[in-house]
């Protein structure tokens, strides 16, 4: 996707957000709805194309995540507009938690790898709250899934070779020599929660964990813990780690280091979604749905025009939002 095209996705995400806002269409008058305009044939988005150790910066703040947790992580960043409703939900929900938040949004239009994150809402709220960052890491994931795992394994062997990255109660670390993203020979470093019922999701400085950062023209991506999450949290060893989540019904994913690509535990991801349409995984491989990704935006972008005036742009521009997101034009139907 363009450069162009990135912003103008960041442009709508405000702007949805802005429209799905309690009471935005209560103050700007009613106005009449303009007919749609025709709209020529896009031509398809050509892929970002990301340096090494601009997938670095991306990923550093979240490389050092359990392996399930990062491999949710880096699928919800594909759907950056539910990650907005899905924080909306834990915010006005706080006292659901875990795997009771997991269950209490079974029913909602997202994604699994975004009704899983609810569970985490550590890791959630940084996506929702750097909006920038997510599209980003959602387009290099997209365009470069295997480099993407490349630049975190890259990473997670420099914190353990800095003596940051080590097992402990929270965590089990281990290292290896195999294959990374099809490339033999590699460390490969793999991070499980110490108790497979209690998960931790750890925040850190990037600047401290992986030792001296080598790219000044690429600083690494950082937010400071969320004391909602971290409370006193002191990052004088360059971890932050709060409190455990009871959450392990939330985990259905898994990297595949080797192969360079993310793997979906189908019968957990139903369990998470009644409606995961487990015929779209194959051999287990994670695969972007684009089909659900443009039903959604396309009655999100439906809602907002029929409950505020401030949203009511011609159908025509909507459909050139959709081309942005989607690299071609889908119809919408008027409501």
């Amino acid at each position: 996707m363009s450069v162009w095209g990135r912003g103008l996705v960041r442009a709508v995400c405000g702007v949805l957000v802005a429209c799905l806002m309690p009471g935005a269409g209560q103050a700007i008058a009613q106005q009449p709805q303009p007919q749609p305009q025709p709209q020529p044939q896009s031509q398809p988005a050509q892929a970002p194309t990301f340096k090494p150790e601009e997938l670095e910066a991306l990923v550093a703040p979240i490389a050092l995540y359990p392996d399930s947790v990062l491999s949710q992580v880096l699928m919800a960043s594909t759907y950056p507009l539910e990650i907005v409703q899905a924080a909306r939900w834990v915010k006005a929900n706080p006292k659901v938690k875990g795997d009771d938040a997991v269950k209490a949004v079974a029913n909602q239009p997202w994604d699994v790898s975004v009704k899983s994150l609810v569970a985490f809402p550590q890791a959630l709220e940084p996506m929702n709250d750097k909006l920038d960052w997510t599209q980003k890491l959602g387009d290099a994931f997209l365009a470069q899934e295997a480099d993407v795992l490349a630049a975190v394994q890259r990473l997670r062997a420099k914190a353990q070779q800095s003596g940051n990255l080590k097992s402990n109660e929270q965590q089990q670390v281990t290292v290896e020599q195999g294959t990374v993203s099809g490339q033999p020979g590699q460390t490969v470093v793999k991070i499980e929660p110490a108790n497979p019922e209690v998960i931790y999701v750890p925040s850190y400085n990037p600047t401290v964990v992986y030792g001296s950062w080598g790219y000044p023209s690429y600083p690494p991506y950082y937010w400071p813990p969320y004391p909602a999450y971290y409370p006193g949290a002191a990052l004088a060893t360059g971890f932050a780690w709060g409190v455990g989540l009871a959450a392990a019904g939330a985990i259905f994913g898994s990297a595949n280091w080797g192969g360079g690509d993310v793997n979906i535990n189908v019968n957990r991801a139903t369990n998470i979604d009644r409606n995961f349409d487990r015929t779209k995984v194959q051999n287990g491989k994670w695969q972007h749905d684009a089909a659900t990704a443009r039903a959604w935006l396309t009655g999100t972008m439906l809602r907002a025009r029929n409950s505020a005036a401030m949203c009511r742009a011609p159908m025509g521009a909507m459909t050139s939002v959709v081309a942005a997101v989607t690299g071609r034009v889908w119809p919408i139907a008027a409501a």
